[in-house]
């Protein structure tokens, strides 16, 4: 009885509904605990009104016997605090028999609540395993479900435009299509991928194959990617640990829908990749060139630039003019590093030493020059299998080579010395008859042909090793030896002017011409011996 009328006393002042007599009847546990709740509360909301009580009557003694009267305000302020506690305390019962309406409230209408919470529950876990879905029946064959016909009618659509871009042709699916609404677990709807997998399978002209594209076009295709990537390894020289190689095309392996006519062999794969294509440009014709000058600088052949050019003629080339020209590159272009490990060798250079021990325009080798040797490793750029550039990352001399040391001379030559040149022997002279063969037989010699007496000289410096009468026809003859392997002769003299032994120079007359021994008529014939044989005169007179 009196906790009912301290309920209802706790419901007046917290404005609230009283708790409902059968809570204490039915729940007598729950009823026993909250009691001994409130008596502790009751009993420390006592004994906390007693502690505020006697602090303020201390403050109170403190301040006005200690401190200045203008402590006043702070024990006004200290009730102030304590009036403030004290409506605190109020609400706090007020909030606790709230609580106690609320459980009263709940146990009372827990099968309500509990139904509420199992309905929500199911309809929460039905909704993520269960949707209302569209069955798809094609041609009396139960297809699957979707979310709505869009679904459908966007992968009809992208397999359409698919198929027509793979065959180069308009395609389109024709079937025999219906749908019906349903109630299908969530993981039995079919995805757009799986209903344009569903299409595709059903083209005979289109399978799925691993494609090897070349700049996007297909090639070849094959059932085993391992065989295309194989190819492309071989090409690639990936087996030689030393090259590093692309492909200057964009080269690329995909599993993908192509045309069923791609399907190819792989030496058929590995044929297209390697054949060469005919590729023509405009070559513009430089001064100089030719028909086989502008054949051989773009790596054809004549017949192969007039065949592109019908009408050109070697008469028509002008400068700046532009030709077609032509030339085989291959279909798939590999641009290849090699690094390469060899010796090259080191040329010697070749030092000249000025000398007045020797004469003027004559040198002398006093050391042999000898090349060097070093091991190079340089990286070998390739296109098609031919170099482009070659990068040196490293060069070690293994052998130094040897300067060569040439003594020239600054002496000044004697007149009488041999320049190694000839001069003619009679200046004004006509030619009479040449070298080679004449009459039948063989003319050694040059004749060169004057009025009798006309002054002959030597054609070089040298020796007089003959100077007289000469049996054989020659008649009155002057052998000059010029002392590098080189004799003159000259013959048919009238008179001659130097004797054996006496050296001449280049120039000085030795005989005057005549027509002695087997002649016809005034003449000088004149032979050139190099080492003891005759030879065409002409191949050393300058």
């Amino acid at each position: 009885m009196e906790r009912d009328a301290q309920q209802s006393f706790d419901a007046a002042i917290c404005d609230s509904p009283a708790v409902p007599s059968f809570a204490s009847d039915k729940n007598k546990i729950a009823d026993f605990i909250f009691g001994i709740l409130a008596v502790l509360y009751e009993a420390f909301s006592f004994a906390f009104s007693k502690v505020i009580h006697a602090s303020v009557i201390f403050w109170t003694f403190f301040l006005s016997r200690v401190l200045s009267p203008s402590s006043v305000y702070a024990v006004a302020a200290i009730s102030a605090t304590s009036s403030f506690l004290s409506e605190a305390r109020i609400k706090l019962r007020c909030l606790s028999h709230r609580a106690t309406v609320w459980l009263s409230q709940f146990r009372a209408n827990r099968f309500a609540l509990v139904s509420v919470v199992l309905a929500v529950t199911f309809l929460l876990i039905a909704s993520t395993l269960y949707s209302v879905g569209v069955k798809i029946t094609i041609d009396g064959k139960e297809l699957g479900y979707v979310y709505n016909r869009d679904e459908y009618n966007e992968a009809l659509s992208f397999v359409e435009a698919r198929a027509s871009e793979i065959l180069e042709r308009p395609y389109s699916v024709s079937s025999n299509v219906r749908f019906e609404l349903g109630i299908v677990p969530r993981e039995k709807v079919l995805s757009k991928q799986a209903l344009s997998s569903f299409f595709f399978s059903n083209i005979k002209e289109v399978s799925e194959l691993y494609a090897l594209t070349v700049d996007g076009e297909v090639i070849g295709a094959s059932r085993n990617r391992e065989t295309l990537q194989n190819m492309i390894d071989e090409l690639l020289y990936h087996n030689d640990p030393n090259v590093r190689a692309h492909f200057a095309q964009d080269v690329s392996i995909s599993k993908r829908y192509v045309d069923a006519s791609k399907l190819i062999s792989y030496d058929e794969i590995r044929e297209k990749l390697t054949s060469k294509i005919h590729s023509t440009r405009e070559y513009t014709i430089e001064y100089g060139d030719t028909l086989d000058s502008i054949a051989k600088k773009n790596g054809m052949t004549r017949e192969d630039l007039l065949e592109l050019n019908p009408g050109l003629r070697a008469s028509k080339l002008r400068a700046g003019k532009k030709v077609t020209v032509g030339r085989e590159i291959p279909f798939l272009s590999v641009e290849a590093v090699r690094r390469v490990e060899y010796t090259e060798t080191i040329p010697y250079e070749t030092k000249t030493v000025e000398t007045d021990s020797l004469y003027k325009g004559t040198k002398k080798v006093t050391t042999q020059g000898r090349v060097g040797t070093r091991k190079v490793v340089a990286d070998v750029t390739y296109v098609d299998n031919k170099e482009t550039s070659r990068d040196i990352i490293s060069s070690t001399v293994t052998q130094q080579p040897v300067t060569k040391v040439v003594q020239v001379g600054t002496k000044a030559r004697p007149k009488t010395m041999a320049t190694g040149k000839l001069s003619r022997p009679v200046r004004g002279a006509i030619i009479s008859s040449n070298y080679g063969m004449r009459r039948g037989s063989m003319h050694k010699g040059v004749d060169f042909a004057a009025k009798r007496g006309t002054r002959i000289s030597a054609a070089d410096g040298g020796t007089v090793t003959w100077a007289g009468w000469k049996r054989g026809g020659w008649g009155y003859l002057v052998v000059i030896n010029h002392g590098n392997g080189i004799e003159t002769y000259y013959a048919h003299n009238s008179k001659v002017l130097v004797s054996v032994g006496q050296k001449v120079a280049k120039g000085e007359q030795i005989a005057k011409m005549g027509s002695t021994g087997n002649s016809t008529g005034p003449h000088c014939h004149f032979e050139v011996h190099v080492n003891g044989r005759y030879t065409n005169p002409w191949k050393y007179i300058s």
